[in-house]
């Protein structure tokens, strides 16, 4: 991930933890996002469902709109894997974790026949948990962008000396 993904999803993370008034992480918050993990990359979408409760405020990555029930959510990821069957979850970031709350940063990719559709999508992710269950997902999410290094970058010629 560049330097300036770190970054972005760094400050997202940060303010989370303020938003939480933690840092750290709780050590079931981890199995948890991996179980979320290894559901949605096996395409399961019976398992996958079976992690959000029945009603709620779902925005799963990369949906655009959010999901309000468990059926929705069903729905939607039948339309999304169909369209990009290589659709996965590669990597689950810094986690931050309060109480019923969790924070976490990941990177999408997929392959798709779709000619401007991104390959990949980093960003981070919100959740509620009530009961085991995920009742609020929220997911703020961009195409990654790549700076040039800073050597790279146009010098400015010295400043000329006057003359005299």
């Amino acid at each position: 991930m560049a330097r300036s993904q770190r970054t972005w999803l760094s400050t997202w993370l940060w303010a989370a933890a303020v938003l939480c008034a933690c840092r750290g992480e709780a050590p079931d918050a981890q199995q948890f996002l991996q179980r979320w993990q290894a559901a949605y990359n096996s395409h399961d979408i019976p398992s996958f469902t079976a992690l959000y409760a029945e009603a709620g405020h779902f925005r799963v990555p990369p949906m655009l709109f959010p999901a309000n029930s468990r059926a929705e959510l069903a729905d939607r990821l039948r339309k999304q894997w169909f369209a990009s069957p290589g659709a996965r979850v590669e990597g689950i970031g810094d986690v931050v974790a309060q109480g019923n709350r969790l924070a976490f940063s990941w990177r999408f990719v997929r392959q798709s026949s779709a000619p401007n559709a991104p390959a990949e999508l980093v960003g981070a992710s919100f959740l509620t948990v009530e009961r085991g269950k995920i009742v609020q997902h929220v997911s703020v999410m961009g195409r990654p962008v790549v700076l040039p290094p800073a050597a790279a970058q146009p010098q400015k010629p010295p400043a000329q000396k006057p003359a005299g």
